[in-house]
């Protein structure tokens, strides 16, 4: 059962699913392994993708300083390339023992199972990754009218398994039936930067909100979660370009720099409040 769990998890992933997990019994042998490193492999993926989401949100806003991003951008794929080079090795490793246990035919099947999955992870990788300069240099996103209610919650269900695998709750609070004419893309960037800060901020055992409530003609979207408040030194520096709290680990600094963005292209505001925790806020406006 746990093979087919496993195999079910890595399907998804392949389609594009970056926040499913396996959630079931890590058993101690080579399907336990091989469970837990479709997980991190998988923590990997989303991670480098939000990465890899802003810098090309930041290339195709400011073409003038398109080499300098481009540096980034190829900073994030010798990342990916080498985060992944363990766990894909874990994983073929793992499946070339199954192969050979007992009831040979049934583990065939799985081997097999599990080696196209990898293949089409690694193809879809590489099509993730394969941004032509001519994209960068438009900008794409139209305007759209969007059911946000259904889209927060849609985002909110996808990211569950991700939240949870590392030990974090997750709780919603979403208004129902808010339409606005707003980029439906500039709604995702907004929630992977905020979930990402957020699960960075958040201890183990700790739990992140997502709240959606209409304000006037506009819908206010927050994410809340435990943590240190932020200190008042470095209330106006946290939206600069390359700022993070992580200083030991290698992080950008451009999520809630590219929510930043965001606001300005759309005329609104965003910030956040220290509260219990940390609430950072949107506000989505109708731009019909």
């Amino acid at each position: 059962l746990s093979i087919n769990k496993t195999t079910a998890v890595a399907l998804k992933i392949s389609e594009g699913n970056f926040s499913v997990r396996y959630k079931g019994r890590f058993n101690n042998d080579e399907t336990g392994q091989l469970a837990q490193s479709v997980n991190r492999m998988a923590d990997v993926i989303q991670d480098h993708i939000t990465e890899l989401n802003n810098y090309n949100f930041m290339l195709r806003e400011d073409n003038v300083r398109f080499q300098e991003y481009e540096s980034m951008r190829q900073k994030v794929i010798r990342n990916i390339t080498h985060d992944l080079k363990t766990p894909l090795a874990i994983i073929s490793s793992q499946v070339e023992m199954m192969s050979t246990c007992d009831k040979q035919e049934k583990k065939d099947y799985y081997y097999h199972s599990a080696m196209e999955e990898i293949e089409k992870m690694s193809s879809m990788i590489s099509e993730v990754l394969g941004i032509t300069a001519r994209e960068k240099k438009q900008y794409e996103d139209m305007l759209e009218r969007v059911n946000i209610s259904d889209k927060i919650t849609l985002l909110c269900e996808r990211c569950a398994d991700y939240a949870e695998a590392k030990g974090i709750n997750v709780k919603t609070d979403i208004e129902k039936h808010i339409v606005l004419s707003t980029f439906d893309k500039h709604i995702e960037y907004v929630f992977y930067n905020y979930l990402s800060n957020a699960v960075c901020h958040t201890p183990p055992g700790g739990t992140i909100l997502f709240s959606l409530h209409a304000q006037d003609n506009a819908a206010r979207f927050s994410v809340w979660n435990e943590g240190k408040p932020i200190d008042d030194e470095i209330r106006d520096v946290i939206w600069n370009e390359g700022f993070s709290t992580k200083e030991n680990e290698e992080n950008s600094g451009l999520g809630l720099y590219i929510v930043k963005e965001i606001s300005l292209i759309e005329q609104t505001v965003c910030g956040f409040e220290n509260c219990g925790g940390v609430e950072f806020w949107f506000l989505f406006t109708d731009l019909s």
